[in-house]
């Protein structure tokens, strides 16, 4: 009888490590693919504060790339039921065959300007808030990083570049922050050209 027991609770325990580990693989994906090929490029994607728990208010990049995705990305986002503050993140991986690593940032709400009280373009500075979360993927060892431009890209290309500039001429190699290529996500653009250029000036 308690022989038979034992083997119970053990056959419960391996089903509830298995369930839980099948979870977190849904939701952070795996670093270790059945390729051998290695590349370490990201995408950063930028969604709007919502309050719903059965939506994702995408920009516009973001929702295109999702369907390119076959919707993983908004399936994964609202497999965990507390919707994203401004500022926050999600990291997920093997959702795309083109990149290791999607993070997923919150850039605010829809429709934040000037605020006179403050003397300050409250939309602009949530974007460079957001999209500074670059930071993360560099230290997840990807150095090729596509930017979505979240409805401002000379405000995209501040963050970014502003967050990983680190001055590293006189450190030892060793000490130094591993180089990044950061671009602007223009693939779903009309106009390329106009994007890029204000990317280059946001960049400087």
């Amino acid at each position: 009888m308690a022989a038979s027991i034992v083997k119970r609770v053990s056959r419960v325990k391996k089903l509830n490590v298995s369930h839980i580990s099948a979870r977190y693989k849904l939701l952070t994906g795996s670093r270790h693919f059945s390729t051998s090929k290695q590349w370490n490029n990201a995408l950063v994607l930028g969604v709007y504060e919502n309050e719903s728990t059965d939506s994702i208010d995408f920009t516009g990049t973001a929702r295109k790339f999702d369907e390119k995705a076959d919707g993983k990305i908004s399936q994964l986002l609202l497999t965990v039921k507390k919707p994203l503050k401004c500022g926050k993140t999600r990291t997920l991986h093997a959702v795309d065959p083109e990149f290791s690593s999607v993070l997923v940032t919150c850039i605010g709400k829809r429709g934040e300007g000037y605020d006179e009280l403050e003397t300050e373009d409250k939309g602009r500075e949530s974007i460079r808030a957001a999209v500074a979360t670059v930071l993360q993927l560099r230290e997840l060892g990807e150095n090729e990083i596509e930017v979505d431009s979240c409805g401002d890209t000379e405000a995209s290309a501040e963050g970014c570049h502003l967050a990983l500039f680190s001055y590293d001429d006189l450190k030892a190699e060793k000490s130094r922050k591993p180089a990044v290529r950061i671009s602007c996500a223009t693939r779903y653009s009309q106009d390329k050209n106009s994007m890029e250029k204000e990317w280059r000036k946001g960049a400087i």
